[in-house]
C-alpha cells in the first residue's frame, strides 16, 4: 500500500486548549465543526477556518448533535450553567446571543459524555451522590417535555464512561471506560424504556484476556452490530460485537498508537495514530487497508477523540485534530480524499466462438473517487491458449475508460484473455480482468422431415436444410442420404445437393413394405462441423376394395340367401374366402373359397335356417392389405295357425271365413319352425266394428311343446253375434335366443252366430 499524498495542510484550531471531542454538522448550510475543550465550544468551517465560539466558561465536556444536525448537544460543568446540558439551536451560532436551553442533571451531577440515540439524549455522569462507582448513564426524554432520568442504563463505573451510538438509529448504545487499564465496555438497547443491557460490563475482549486499555475513541458500526475501539494498549483498533463484547475483527497500524476512530455512513473506517508513524489509516467496511495518510508535521499525533468524517457534497472528507507532542496548540487537517483511487478493470468475450471469426473483446478501466485517467494510459492483452501465450497490441482507453479489442485465433479450444493495467502516479493499484472463450468448429445443423407412411409403390418426397451455425450455407453443398429397412442390413445412398439457402429434396419409391429410415448426414471440414438428421417412413400395404352384397337382410324361414363378394383391384391375388355364422354360435363355416371373376364377384347360395352374419375374407399380397368385410341377414321363424270347431265355412268379400255356433268353442292350434319349445306364442283376436279392426283379446304367453306346437282354446258365449273376427298367433323370441328373429302367423278369419 503506498502512502496518498491528496490532503490539504493544517490549518491551527483557533481558541481550542485542552481538546475533548470533534463534531461534524453537514446537515445544515454550510457546515461546521464543533469542538469541545477548556470550558467551551470552538466553531469553524468544514476547513478549520473560524466561525465562533460558544459557551465560554461553561466547562464543556462531552458534545452531541441531534439526528438532523439542527441541535448541539453540550455537557456543562462550570459556571452558571454547571450541571446541566445546553441544547444550542446550529442556525443561530453566529446571530449576537445564540439560542440555547439548559436541560439540568440533579443537583451535584457532573455530565461527561453524550449521545443521542431512539429520540433521547444520553448523558454519562458523576453521580456525586454515590458513594462507590459514581459513574452513572442516564437520559433525557426530549418530548413533548424535557425530563432527565437518572440511571437508566443498567451500569455502574469508577468514573463516567464515553459514549457513542449507532447512527443508524437501531436503539444500540455502547459505554467504554476510557483511560484505564484493563478498558471495561458494556452495550444497551435503547429502544426500551428503561434501557436494556445487550452485553453486560466486562472487560472489552473477555474477563481474563482483556483486548484494550487506554481506550481513546470508540464509534458504532452503522447497523448496530459492532463497535470499534482505539485503545493504547495492546496497539490495536478492534471490532467488538455489541451481543457480548467479543472481539470480531483487528485492524492493525503496526508499531502506532491508536489515537482516535471514525466510521462513515457506508461502513468506511478511519484510525489516527501516534508513534512510528503518525498517521491516519483507512479501511473498506470488510476491513481491507485501502489507505494510509502520514501528517504534516511528523512529530504530531492525531489526538483522542480526534477523528471526525465530513460527508460533503463532493464526496467523504475525513477531519483530524492533531497535537504537536508536548504542546498544547492544536491543528485540524481535513484530507479531502481519503479514499485512494483506486484501478478496476473489466473485459468481456463471447463465451464462444466459431473458428475463423473475430472475436471482439471489451472492456473498461475505471478510477475510484471520480479520478480521471492520466493521458497516455494504455491496457495489454494477452491470450493463453493453444499455441501458447500471445500479446495483442496494446489499447487506450476513451476519456470514459472503455476499450476495445479483437482477435482471431487459428485453432480450436479455449482460450484465456488477460488485460492489465500496471497503474500510474498517483494511483497506487494496478488492476488484471481475465475472460475465456471456447472457440469451436462453426456448427451445422440439419433437418429433415416427410412423410410418415406411405403405401408400396408410391415415392415418398422428403425435405431438409441445412444451416450453419454462422454464416450461410453455399449452393451445391453435399448432403448424403442414406436409406435402411429394419431388419436388413442392405441399405442404398443418395447425394443431394443444397440449393440457395440450405435447402434439400430427396424423391424415393422404396421397393416394399417395412419400416424405412433416411439418414441425412452432412460431412463438416476443417471450420465446420459435422452433421446428421434423419426421418421414419413407414411403407404399408395399400388397402383393399372389398364390398359384399346380399339378396335381402331381413327374410323368413330358410330362405335361399344370394351372397356376392366383390373385390377391386389387386396386385395378384385374386381369391376370396366367404364364411357363415348363426347368429348365437361361435363356429365359422366356410362356404366358399375361390377366385373372382373377370367383374371381381364371387357368388354363392346358402339355405338359412336361422339368422346369418355372412363374412367375406381377403388375405391381402405383396402390395394390397388384407381385408374382412360381414353383413348379417335376419332370418325369421315360421309361424303356421289353425283353428278347429266350426259348424260351417263362407267365404264373404272373398275371404274365408270359418262360422261357430255362440254355445261352441274355437281351438287355436300353433307350429313354429325351427323348433323353439319352451318358448312363448301369443294368439291374437281382433273384432271389426265401426269400419275398422279393433284389438279385442289376446292370450298370455302359450308355451311351445317339445314338438313346437301351441294349443289356446277360446269360449263364445260372450261374442258378438254376426260380426267378423280374426285371430292370428304371434311368436315372441326369447331374449336368450337370437338365432331367429319374432313373427306372426296369416289371420284366420271366423263368425259367430246364434
Amino acid at each position: 500500500m503506498a502512502t496518498s499524498s491528496v490532503r490539504a495542510d493544517t490549518v491551527p484550531i483557533s481558541g481550542l486548549i485542552q481538546y475533548h471531542q470533534m463534531v461534524v454538522d453537514t446537515a445544515v448550510s454550510p457546515g461546521y465543526i464543533f469542538f469541545s475543550g477548556g470550558g467551551s465550544v470552538v466553531v469553524t468551517d468544514l476547513s478549520g477556518n473560524p466561525v465562533t465560539t460558544l459557551d465560554s466558561g461553561d466547562g464543556v465536556e462531552g458534545i452531541a448533535l441531534s439526528a438532523d444536525g439542527s441541535t448541539l448537544y453540550a455537557a456543562l460543568t462550570a459556571g452558571s450553567n454547571a450541571n446541566s446540558v445546553g441544547a444550542i439551536t446550529v442556525s443561530t451560532i453566529t446571530a449576537p446571543t445564540p439560542t440555547e436551553v439548559t436541560y439540568p442533571l440533579a443537583t451535584g451531577d457532573v455530565p461527561w459524555s453524550l449521545a443521542v440515540q431512539s429520540g433521547k439524549l444520553w448523558v454519562s455522569y458523576n453521580n456525586t451522590s454515590a458513594a462507590v462507582s459514581p459513574g452513572t448513564i442516564g437520559d433525557f426524554t426530549l418530548t413533548p417535555t424535557v425530563t432527565f432520568e437518572a440511571a437508566t442504563a443498567p451500569s455502574t463505573w469508577s468514573s463516567p464512561p464515553d459514549l457513542a451510538a449507532d447512527p443508524s438509529n437501531t436503539g444500540v448504545l455502547v459505554a467504554v471506560q476510557g483511560a484505564t487499564e484493563p478498558a471495561m465496555g458494556a452495550t444497551f438497547n435503547t429502544t426500551t424504556d428503561p434501557a436494556t443491557a445487550l452485553a453486560a460490563q466486562v472487560n472489552l475482549g473477555g474477563a481474563t484476556t482483556p483486548k484494550c486499555s487506554y481506550e481513546h475513541q470508540i464509534a458504532v458500526v452503522p447497523g448496530g452490530l459492532e463497535f470499534i475501539a482505539a485503545c493504547g494498549s495492546p496497539q490495536n483498533e478492534n471490532a467488538y460485537s455489541t451481543k457480548d463484547l467479543s472481539v470480531a475483527a483487528t485492524y492493525g497500524t503496526g508499531a502506532s498508537f491508536p489515537g482516535g476512530v471514525a466510521i462513515d455512513a457506508d461502513g468506511t473506517i478511519a484510525v489516527g495514530t501516534y508513534g512510528s508513524p503518525s498517521a491516519v489509516y483507512v479501511y473498506k467496511s470488510d476491513g481491507t487497508l485501502v489507505n494510509v495518510f502520514t501528517l504534516v508535521d511528523p512529530n504530531s499525533l492525531v489526538d483522542t477523540n480526534g477523528l471526525a468524517w465530513e460527508d460533503t457534497s463532493s464526496g467523504p472528507q475525513l477531519a483530524a485534530v492533531e497535537q504537536p507532542l508536548g504542546s498544547l496548540s492544536y491543528s485540524l487537517q481535513v484530507f479531502n480524499q481519503p479514499l485512494v483511487t483506486q484501478s478496476a478493470l473489466t473485459l468481456t468475450t463471447p463465451s464462444t466462438a466459431v473458428i475463423g471469426s473475430t472475436i471482439r473483446l471489451t472492456g473498461s478501466l475505471t478510477l475510484s473517487n471520480g479520478a480521471t485517467l492520466p493521458s497516455g494510459t494504455s491496457v495489454t492483452i494477452t491470450r493463453n491458449g493453444p499455441g501458447g501465450s500471445v500479446p495483442l497490441p496494446p489499447v487506450t482507453p476513451l476519456a470514459d475508460g472503455s476499450f476495445t479489442a479483437s482477435d482471431t485465433p487459428a485453432t480450436t479450444g479455449t482460450y484465456t484473455y488477460t488485460a492489465s493495467y500496471a497503474g500510474d502516479t498517483g494511483i497506487t493499484t494496478s488492476a488484471t480482468a481475465t475472460a475465456t472463450v471456447t472457440v469451436s468448429l462453426n456448427a451445422a445443423r440439419l433437418t429433415l422431415g416427410g412423410p410418415a407412411s406411405i403405401w408400396v409403390t408410391r415415392s415418398a418426397t422428403l425435405s431438409g436444410a441445412l444451416a450453419f451455425g454462422t454464416g450461410t450455407v453455399p449452393a451445391g453443398t453435399k448432403v448424403t442420404i442414406t436409406r435402411t429397412v429394419a431388419g436388413s442390413k442392405a441399405s442404398k445412398q443418395f447425394t443431394v445437393s443444397t440449393a440457395a439457402g440450405g435447402s434439400f429434396k430427396l424423391t424415393d419409391t422404396p421397393p416394399a413394405t417395412g419400416a424405412y429410415t433416411y439418414l441425412a448426414s452432412y460431412a463438416g471440414n476443417s471450420t465446420t462441423a459435422a452433421a446428421t438428421a434423419s426421418h421414419k417412413v413407414s411403407v404399408v400395404r395399400i388397402p383393399a376394395s372389398l364390398t359384399m352384397t346380399t339378396s335381402g337382410a331381413v327374410l323368413t324361414y330358410e330362405p335361399t340367401v344370394r351372397v356376392t363378394a366383390h373385390l377391386g383391384a389387386t396386385y395378384q391375388n385374386r381369391t376370396v374366402s366367404i364364411y357363415a355364422q348363426w347368429f348365437g354360435s361361435k363356429a365359422r363355416t366356410l362356404l366358399k373359397t375361390g377366385r373372382v371373376n373377370s367383374r371381381g364377384d364371387l357368388t354363392i347360395t346358402y339355405r338359412a335356417p336361422h339368422s346369418t352374419t355372412f363374412t367375406v375374407v381377403f388375405s391381402g399380397d405383396a402390395h394390397y392389405a388384407a381385408k374382412t368385410v360381414a353383413r348379417s341377414v335376419t332370418v325369421r321363424a315360421k309361424v303356421s295357425e289353425s283353428i278347429s270347431g266350426y259348424y260351417a265355412s263362407t267365404y264373404i268379400g272373398g275371404t274365408l271365413y270359418r262360422l261357430f255356433h255362440s254355445n261352441d268353442q274355437m281351438n287355436a292350434a300353433a307350429a313354429v319352425a325351427p323348433d323353439k319349445h319352451g318358448e312363448c306364442v301369443q294368439f291374437e283376436v281382433w273384432e271389426y266394428y265401426q269400419g275398422a279392426w279393433n284389438f279385442n283379446v289376446s292370450t298370455p304367453c302359450v308355451a311351445l311343446s317339445k314338438s313346437s306346437q301351441a294349443l289356446a282354446i277360446f269360449g263364445l258365449s260372450q261374442a258378438d253375434l254376426g260380426v267378423p273376427y280374426r285371430i292370428r298367433a304371434d311368436y315372441i323370441r326369447s331374449g336368450s335366443d337370437t338365432s331367429n328373429a319374432s313373427a306372426d302367423s296369416s289371420w284366420l278369419y271366423l263368425e259367430i252366430e246364434s
